[in-house]
């Protein structure tokens, strides 16, 4: 499965991961610093494209350079992780329970997660 934006092929995401658990049912999902995650990618020479589940229409957005450098500023006050990973390519099926790590692994080719931090695993270990 490979992606197209602003003309070119999306081969190459920087996934972050953030947000501290709220009251005690999420704590007993959702590990500190994994609340939530958003990616972006680079699509043209000032512009990148969010990829957040949270927003409305698909959840994209394309941000000039100067609003991608103070999201990144905003994530790294946050205490974000982030990890780059490339689309691994190949048909998967959209995740029945559309979360945030659900939707970002059905784009990144990952097998199916539902957590933050599982995709984070598994973003890792490839």
């Amino acid at each position: 499965m490979v992606s197209a934006a602003g003309g070119r092929h999306i081969v190459h995401w920087k996934i972050w991961f953030y947000g501290q658990p709220r009251g005690a049912w999420e704590r007993l999902w959702f590990k500190p610093g994994f609340r939530h995650c958003i990616a972006y990618t680079w699509i043209d020479t000032d512009r990148w494209l969010e990829l957040d589940p949270r927003l409305p229409r698909l959840g994209m957005r394309v941000l000039t350079g100067p609003q991608y450098v103070r999201r990144m500023r905003a994530l790294s006050r946050l205490g974000a992780y982030s990890v780059e990973a490339d689309v691994l390519g190949g048909a998967r099926r959209v995740p029945r329970l559309a979360t945030c790590a659900g939707v970002l692994a059905h784009v990144m080719g990952s097998r199916p997660v539902m957590l933050p931090h599982a995709l984070y695993r598994e973003m890792v270990s490839l």
